[in-house]
């Protein structure tokens, strides 16, 4: 193929261009990403509004995530979250989390977390923050 014929959006690629079928692979990947990656479990004991999130908390579960904690926000008057069986953390979800307690604790709401998970811890420090500013971790409920 001589290197007139590329043109800056349209590569040949057997007969396809090439960002159909990216988006064709990000769409079937971040769909099945989405359903296996994170379990969210919502529980009251004792008054207080207790989640646990297993699995990844990365940009692909941050905006379902960011919706049940808004929804807990509103609905209760505090909020722990168990992250211990976090298994990965990316940037957006270290965000999610902060902003969450930054969030509460402007409207004066208890905002606990306990048990944070290894992964975790190590994807707050990665991003240069200090971990028990952000997660907070107190004893459990």
């Amino acid at each position: 193929m001589k290197s007139e014929e590329v043109k800056s959006e349209k590569w040949r690629f057997t007969g396809h261009r090439m960002p159909d079928i990216f988006r064709i692979f990000h769409f079937f990947t971040s769909h099945l990403k989405r359903e296996i990656a994170m379990k969210l479990i919502s529980e009251e004991k004792d008054g207080q509004t207790f989640l646990k999130i297993s699995g990844d908390i990365s940009v692909y579960e941050v905006r379902e995530l960011r919706d049940e904690l808004i929804a807990h926000l509103k609905a209760h008057s505090e909020l722990t979250l168990d992250l211990s069986e976090v298994t990965d953390c990316d940037t957006a979800g270290v965000q999610l989390l902060y902003s969450a307690r930054i969030t509460a604790e402007s409207e004066d709401k208890p905002f606990l977390i306990r048990g944070a998970s290894p992964q975790l811890v190590n994807a707050v420090t990665f991003v240069g923050l200090n971990p028990s500013e952000v997660l907070n971790v107190g004893e459990g409920v």
